[in-house]
């Protein structure tokens, strides 16, 4: 890029991206980032340590980008589209790839006005509204048709907007779309670094070279991979605390008024650290599980009711199966029952049966008898008067 082209860019009002040095920042600490912007008041709430504006005043602060009366308009236009192919000699129908637009710029050595339309197609592609994409968006067209009007466009507004949107459908997707250098840029400046010196360069984006921004997030990175380990700093009422205790100086307050006994401002300092230290612990811990409750969907809520009444289905359908069961094993029960019955009968008749044909050898046990007396009676010519016979009476009864 030669220095006309560079005063280009710069007169647009874009010559704060052209601070920015070359390398990249950790996608741990974006990912991080995003996870705690709050889109509906635009801040970037830190746990235990306070918040952020996200603003257009802080993209101005940040990137030194026009922050001007009119809306960017970033949506489909035909008439833009088919103005822009034609001005750029572009096909019809397809949009160019990155690769082939950044190419025209290092073949073009003039500083006009291809050279400047290019260049704020890939700065709006891949920095200013970033995606996965390997193609320029349509979407930027209708802004840059007429470039006398871009340093009058509010980009600061534009590139807030991008991040909020990107963050509501953040759990939808796993790419996010936005300047996350801005919003990483915008949280190490926020921070309280102690001896190290940051130069003071307007935009803030000057100041940090990759050098300083590695140091600063290893300051920053607690023993647990997380971020948020350094305080933050009070940037013009940019930053709040929140802290679920209140202001710090609260704390020292607290302590002067319930120590029992006078101390020293040493001691005092150092109880003060340790009290500070416990409530930023206690404020992280309840800030992450109001922070993982809030990312439950509604509509886990909604699917519990369909829940509850397959289980109730269930439990009747269950209910009547145990039911058909009962009522098997009764007729089981009374099948068997009925089988009983009709067996105690049949041992009743055949008992009855044997009784009766004992009976019968008993009565011919006694006729024989009977005989056999009579008999006996005859040879002695005795004649006797008729005898009862009794034994023959007693052993029928014997034989019963």
């Amino acid at each position: 890029m030669s220095e006309a082209q560079r005063k280009l860019v710069s007169d647009a009002g874009f010559g704060g991206l052209l601070e920015i040095g070359s390398g990249r920042l950790p996608s741990a600490l974006s990912k991080w980032l995003v996870k705690n912007v709050d889109g509906e008041s635009e801040e970037l709430v830190i746990p235990g340590r306070g918040k952020i504006k996200v603003n257009a005043a802080a993209v101005n602060r940040i990137l030194g980008l026009p922050m001007g009366e009119d809306e960017v308009k970033y949506e489909f236009n035909g008439s833009a589209i088919s103005f822009i192919n034609e001005k750029c000699s572009f096909d019809n129908g397809r949009s160019p790839a990155i690769t082939t637009i950044t190419e025209r710029l290092c073949a073009n050595k003039e500083a006009n006005d291809d050279y400047l339309r290019c260049w704020l197609m890939v700065a709006i592609s891949t920095f200013l509204c970033g995606s996965t994409a390997l193609c320029i968006s349509p979407k930027c067209y209708p802004s840059l048709v007429d470039l006398s009007k871009v340093k009058e466009l509010n980009w600061c507004k534009f590139v807030v907007d991008t991040l909020k949107g990107s963050v509501g459908k953040m759990h939808k997707k796993d790419s996010v779309l936005g300047c996350l250098y801005f919003l990483s840029i915008l949280y190490l400046d926020s921070l309280e670094v102690g001896n190290i010196q940051v130069p003071e360069k307007q935009p803030r984006v000057a100041a940090w070279n990759m050098k300083l921004i590695n140091k600063v997030i290893k300051m920053d990175t607690n023993t647990n991979g997380t971020f948020g380990k350094l305080k933050l700093k009070k940037l013009a009422g940019s930053v709040t605390e929140t802290s679920l205790f209140g202001d710090f100086q609260d704390i020292d307050n607290f302590i002067s008024h319930r120590a029992s006994a006078p101390m020293s401002s040493k001691k005092k300092r150092k109880l003060s650290e340790v009290v500070k230290k416990a409530c930023i612990g206690f404020t992280e811990v309840i800030g992450t599980f109001i922070s993982e409750v809030s990312t439950i969907s509604d509509d886990s809520e909604d699917q519990e009711e369909p829940r509850r009444s397959t289980r109730r289905r269930t439990t009747k359908n269950h209910q009547q199966n145990v039911d058909d069961e009962d009522e098997e094993i009764e007729e089981d029960e009374e099948e068997e029952d009925w089988k009983e019955d009709e067996d105690e009968d049949e041992e009743d008749e055949e008992a009855d049966k044997e009784a009766e044909l004992e009976d019968k050898e008993v009565d011919k046990e006694v006729e024989l008898e009977d005989k056999s007396v009579s008999d006996e009676d005859d040879a002695t010519n005795i004649v006797d008067p008729p005898l009862e016979v009794v034994p023959s009476q007693s052993k029928r009864e014997r034989l019963r």
